[in-house]
């Protein structure tokens, strides 16, 4: 019987992708190093593009900073950036063939929302798929606690003790405040 780490198989070695407009792209595997470098490059760019994004990463607020749309964009570009070795349909103004520079990279997928959004769909919902699936770890067979053994005992529920509510709706009472000199 063969063993099965993920349901979804990527590829190991480079490997070309047809997208739009007549586009082709060659791309390394999509690993977590890859996509983690991917994420802070886009944090990094959004930090220096978006007002106050750099204060809500210090809080532990970058989802409030910008909209999901911003953010899936800043990633899929930054994804892109690293992850396309080679292209071709590609060109720098009529006839010259364009190198895949990061900055091409970025322009392109700016001016071509088609192109970035297939190669979103093609390559970078691979990572979440992984996640999703837990980075690999599939469930057991019979459930995800089916293939281990149970380690704690039962909690024990306490009684409820509903509170006293014949003084009000159950509000304390609170002294009354008094001025400050």
């Amino acid at each position: 019987m063969p063993l099965t780490i993920s349901r979804i198989d990527l590829p190991r070695e480079p490997y070309w992708l047809d997208l739009p407009l007549g586009v082709r792209i060659k791309v390394r595997p999509l690993d977590a190093a890859l996509f983690a470098a991917a994420t802070r490059m886009a944090a990094d760019t959004l930090s220096e593009t978006q007002p106050g994004f750099a204060q809500a990463i210090a809080v532990g607020e970058s989802a409030r900073a910008v909209s999901d749309g911003v953010w899936a964009a800043t990633l899929t570009t930054a994804v892109a950036q690293l992850a396309i070795l080679d292209w071709t349909g590609v060109l720098d103004g009529e006839t010259d063939p364009c190198l895949p520079d990061p900055q091409a990279i970025r322009l392109v997928f700016d001016r071509n929302w088609m192109l970035a959004l297939e190669f979103h769909r093609l390559y970078v919902l691979q990572a979440e798929g992984l996640i999703a699936e837990g980075e690999g770890s599939a469930p057991a067979p019979n459930g995800s606690s089916a293939g281990a053994p149970t380690t704690a005992e039962p909690a024990e529920i306490p009684e409820y003790d509903p509170p006293d509510l014949s003084r009000g709706l159950g509000r304390r009472s609170r002294p009354a405040r008094t001025a400050r000199p």
